[in-house]
């Protein structure tokens, strides 16, 4: 099973009907082709539900098997194509490099954000800014690729890219200090649809010293706010330790962890990671910003008493002070009338009908 590196629509070879089987270990020449995502040495089936209100199908293979492992109609992969109701994955960001960078070279891209889940992506690196016809770097990789077993007695599948992480890339040759290198990245989702590529990095290969660092995806917010943070220390920590809400105590030893901040206020993200040159700590102050509900608008009431009008509405703490618009048409144009601490007030009635309204005066205005 696989899919066209280019063009929306899969492919597939199916079946055996009694044929025999090529087998894992029967050939030196087996290869691993970029395009496949998943190989099995299994007779099977594909049925393909079609859905031509929904212009859309999926798609279900089935295993029976082989002689040393049979088995009865054993679902093995599902997979589908949507025309309806889905749209192409944001565009990512590279994060990094963006001025300089050391050996081995790693890019880092923003995480995958779309309607279905992602499938693969695409990093290039070419010496030419704006020109990947021929690219230094070309590397497409997919969320899973199925290729080889575990042999007798168990013959389970081992995907080639179990644990993979598509939103770095690690290019450990064909670099060199000193050269001037211009990147971007796309990614693709299960329904086969591209992003844009994003916007070209260019960057220096030079030596680099150890540094610990970070970014993240939303940096303020309405409280309950949920944030994705990305390492970018280089180079490659085999440890982190994440102080995510200022406390002083880690909250993440993840690489890219994620947090949900529930309570309004400003916090301090530090990370500390731990390299071959030692350890690196970086602390951001005042890095996420959260906030909490808007205060209720004061509700007027009015009460007319000879020629007074007399006005109250509902108090909030988070107000300073109330001030006491007019106007005599629907909507204005309004003229102040004052400004009070308590939550009522008189005014003279100097026209047949007036209208008023309320606003409430925070602590910081």
């Amino acid at each position: 099973m696989g899919a066209n590196p280019e063009a929306s629509f899969r492919i597939m070879l199916s079946g055996g009907g009694g044929a025999p089987l090529d087998r894992w270990r029967m050939y030196d020449n087996q290869e691993n082709y970029p395009e496949l995502y998943k190989s099995w040495d299994h007779y099977g089936y594909t049925l393909i539900d079609f859905d031509i209100a929904d212009r859309s199908y999926t798609g279900t293979t089935w295993s029976l098997g082989h002689h040393d492992l049979p088995l009865d109609n054993v679902l093995i992969d599902t997979f589908y194509q949507k025309r309806e109701n889905t749209s192409p994955p944001e565009t990512p960001t590279g994060l990094y490099p963006v001025t300089e960078a050391d050996l081995p070279l790693v890019l880092v891209a923003s995480p995958y954000s779309g309607v279905e889940e992602i499938m693969s992506s695409q990093f290039q690196v070419t010496v030419t800014p704006g020109d990947y016809t021929a690219p230094l770097v070309d590397s497409r990789r997919d969320w899973e690729d199925i290729y080889w077993d575990t042999g007798a007695p168990d013959y389970q599948f081992i995907d080639q890219n179990e644990g993979i992480d598509l939103s770095r890339l690690v290019i450990d040759s064909g670099i060199s200090f000193g050269q001037n290198l211009t990147w971007r990245v796309r990614y693709r989702d299960q329904n086969l649809a591209w992003s844009d590529w994003s916007n070209e990095q260019t960057f220096t290969v030079a030596a680099a010293n150890s540094f610990a660092d970070f970014t993240a995806d939303v940096r303020s917010g309405d409280a309950p706010l949920t944030v994705r943070f990305t390492d970018l220390s280089m180079p490659v920590p085999t440890l982190w330790n994440w102080d995510l809400d200022g406390d002083g105590t880690m909250d993440s030893d993840s690489r890219d962890p994620e947090w949900t901040y529930t309570e309004p206020g400003t916090y301090a993200v530090s990370l500390t990671v731990q390299q071959d040159a030692g350890q690196e700590s970086v602390t951001e102050p005042a890095f996420i910003t959260v906030f909490g509900p808007p205060p209720e608008i004061p509700v007027l009431s009015i009460e007319c008493e000879m020629n007074l009008a007399h006005l109250t509405w509902t108090a909030n703490s988070v107000y300073s002070s109330y001030r006491i618009y007019r106007a005599t048409e629907p909507g204005g144009p309004w003229e102040f009338v004052l400004e009070t601490v308590q939550h009522e007030a008189w005014n003279a009635m100097e026209d047949d009908r007036a209208f008023y309204q309320v606003t409430g005066v925070s602590v910081s205005q």
